[in-house]
């Protein structure tokens, strides 16, 4: 009798799926679409994970990925930086109080904090995601972005140089890598890695903002930044 029902139980625990395996295939597709970096695909990526969250509103990696579906948008589509921090805000505020030691979750809060200013809650979650992985691109990332504005530039091309290592053709990570270069006072670097990073995705928002970093200034970039400027 004992063993039988040990054999039941096993088994129940290998058939009874959890909320990751029910959602394996929406979820797994919605981060590849992130990926892509293309308007489209990032808005089927948003609605896959909505849709997800109208069965299971407490799936964390819904509740992430969603918050990062925007935060592309606002970078190859038109989606604002107030619009993309007002409709994170709640997702993240959620996802950490389900799981408030998962590091991309920690990592996400960190950026979003960075962001509106509050700098030392944002220091101490990012160290809080890295103690658990160092392997994630985008947390090293987003660690070389909070050091370039406090001007601790070698910390940060440190940084980057991490995240372009496990990420070597994400374009933001890359862009992130030239901007390393560029505050170290290495422009052939810089260009390197941010032509790379254009190659790998050729349109986004503010790709005509970010040519001036790079390259000097002649008709045809004034004018591009001139649309820019007046679209968005």
């Amino acid at each position: 009798i004992i063993v039988t029902a040990l054999l039941w139980q096993t088994n129940q625990s290998h058939t009874k799926p959890n909320s990751s395996d029910t959602f394996f295939e929406p979820l797994s597709l919605a981060s590849h679409l992130l990926t892509q970096k293309s308007s489209e695909q990032l808005k089927q990526a948003k609605q896959l994970y909505l849709d997800v969250l109208s069965q299971d509103k407490h799936n964390v990696e819904a509740l992430n990925g969603l918050c990062n579906s925007y935060r592309l948008l606002a970078i190859y589509d038109t989606l604002t930086e107030s619009e993309r921090d007002s409709l994170c805000q709640p997702l993240l505020d959620k996802a950490y109080s389900l799981e408030p030691n998962n590091p991309q979750v920690l990592a996400s809060m960190a950026r979003q904090s960075y962001e509106r200013g509050d700098v030392e809650r944002s220091e101490r979650l990012f160290i809080q995601a890295l103690n658990i992985t160092q392997s994630d691109a985008l947390i090293w990332h987003w660690v070389g972005q909070l050091k370039r504005s406090q001007n601790k530039v070698d910390i940060a091309l440190d940084a980057h140089t991490k995240a372009f290592r496990i990420a070597p053709n994400d374009p933001i990570i890359l862009r992130g890598l030239a901007y390393a270069h560029l505050n170290n006072r290495d422009l052939i670097n810089a260009r390197k890695y941010f032509e790379r990073s254009v190659l790998i995705a050729p349109t986004f928002k503010n790709k005509a903002l970010y040519e001036l970093d790079f390259y000097p200034l002649n008709q045809e970039r004034a004018l591009a930044y001139l649309n820019w400027h007046d679209q968005y």
